[in-house]
């Protein structure tokens, strides 16, 4: 892999030149188009961002409803000074409440600020945002320009990720990884301070490098990295736990110690920080009455079969708010805090260009593969399935009414790093020459057309939604 690593950064591909230039592009239109704080949950995740630029790493409960820490003031008003301009669409005054954002200063009174929803992450995808607003703090600058900054500063970094897993997957994975490279809604994340941009980088990275594993015979390096990457995403979201068994399901029989150490080491590092850092800072996030996870799950213990309907209702396809429509169209792109854009025809070209690929990996999958590998590429896919649905239940009992029949809260970005991570199958899937011409011709046609398409129409709906005077 080091040799290939190296031929990256002295000689990159023509494709992966077209995508980070597109990508480039791509980060600096919406740092700038979203109005700040218009990414879902962003203002909780710029709390937690500037915590840990003051060194606190872990944050603080102080009762069952508030956890975070403490902030300047000044800092929590201004997370909240835009939120009327991102939830009305009437509001379109946007240079000028720009403009009196450039009043907030660091420094003044401080306060406790809760942000119990992201106060319980690890640090590892806040530190480029972080880093930022230190040094802006220490150079006195106003809060407007280190929140800018970081947005950018987050997004080139993740987006040198994507590159480089775009450069150093297998050929027969790239086409799904570039399919997974156009999605909007991920550059969304990246340029933002949501730390899902980082975690789900990180899964594009470790997917990649998964990849490689048959054709760099199981190197123990290799397996390292992507089990580290995977656990660095699985201590953000520890539902997901399933999936650090995905490199030891790859390796097994080939090189069965090493990814046996590092999925140890991986837990090992988990359980630390959910004793250090989820535990003793957990608390609701949801501040409803009606919503209790030990109630909802006696709920569930009396009525075990109800779960089904549960997940039949929350992945059906159905209206806005309550289905699998709905999930399936956040997973693309959102406006704002889940408000969709009007083109339903942008939605089915994702749809059917994804369908197309899943039936192509398919077939190739039964018709070339060994039965043995198959046997691996159905646990792959189990346990991706097992974290998605893990995630979905964890949501269930946090944000949903006792009884109620559907996962409310669930949103389609949750199941991005998922569909990333099936693309680890595509180790196995053996290409011949003529196979491998149109791998690096499918490749191409979706970073050329269909990541300009899709993000060029994304970026003209969030200029009418926020700056558009009409």
């Amino acid at each position: 892999m080091r040799p290939i690593l190296c031929d990256f950064i002295c000689n990159p591909p023509k494709i992966l030149k077209i995508y980070l230039f597109l990508g480039t592009l791509i980060i600096l239109g919406l740092t700038f188009l979203n109005p700040p704080f218009a990414v879902q949950d962003e203002p909780h995740h710029y709390f937690r961002s500037v915590q840990i630029s003051h060194g606190g790493l872990v944050g603080t409960r102080s009762d069952a409803t508030f956890s975070g820490g403490v902030l300047p003031v000044s800092v929590l008003n201004f997370g909240n000074q835009y939120l009327a301009w991102v939830f009305n669409p009437k509001i379109k005054d946007g240079l000028v409440a720009i403009k009196q954002g450039l009043s907030f200063k660091w420094g003044g009174p401080t306060v406790p600020v809760n942000f119990s929803n992201t106060v319980i992450y690890p640090p590892f995808f806040y530190l480029p945002s972080a880093t930022v607003i230190f040094v802006t703090r220490h150079l006195h600058l106003a809060l407007m320009w280190g929140f800018y900054l970081g947005r950018l500063c987050d997004g080139f970094v993740w987006l040198a990720f994507c590159g480089l897993a775009l450069a150093l997957c297998s050929t027969a994975s790239r086409p799904w990884i570039a399919f997974c490279l156009c999605i909007p809604e991920i550059y969304q994340l990246f340029a933002s301070f949501s730390q899902d941009g980082g975690n789900t980088a990180a899964v594009f990275l470790a997917t990649a490098l998964l990849t490689r594993l048959k054709q760099d015979d199981f190197h123990s390096g290799v397996i390292y990295l992507s089990t580290i990457l995977l656990a660095t995403f699985v201590a953000s979201k520890p539902p997901y736990i399933p999936f650090l068994l995905v490199p030891l399901i790859m390796c097994y029989g080939q090189n069965t110690r090493a990814a046996v150490i590092s999925l140890t080491v991986s837990i090992l590092l988990i359980a630390g920080w959910c004793a250090a850092g989820i535990i003793p800072t957990m608390a609701a996030t949801k501040t409803d009455a009606n919503v209790s996870a030990i109630a909802q799950l006696h709920n569930l213990i009396r009525h075990p079969l109800y779960i089904f309907t549960v997940i039949w209702n929350s992945f059906k396809l159905g209206h806005y708010g309550q289905g699998g429509d709905y999930l399936a169209r956040t997973c693309i792109a959102t406006l704002s805090w889940g408000w969709m854009t009007k083109g339903r025809w942008w939605y089915d070209l994702f749809f059917g260009v994804g369908t197309i690929l899943a039936i192509w990996y398919g077939l190739k999958f039964y018709r070339s593969t060994l039965s043995s590998d198959r046997t691996r590429m159905a646990l792959i896919v189990l346990m991706v399935i097992g974290g998605s649905l893990g995630a979905s239940f964890a949501t269930y009992l946090t944000w949903s009414p006792v009884g109620m029949d559907w996962a409310q809260g669930v949103n389609g970005r949750y199941f991005i790093p998922s569909i990333v991570l099936l693309g680890a199958g595509c180790a196995y899937m053996p290409l011949s020459q003529t196979e491998a011409k149109y791998s690096v011709m499918a490749t191409g046609g979706l970073i050329y057309l269909l990541l300009p398409i899709s993000v060029v129409y994304f970026a003209f709906a969030v200029f009418i939604r926020f700056w558009w005077p009409v």
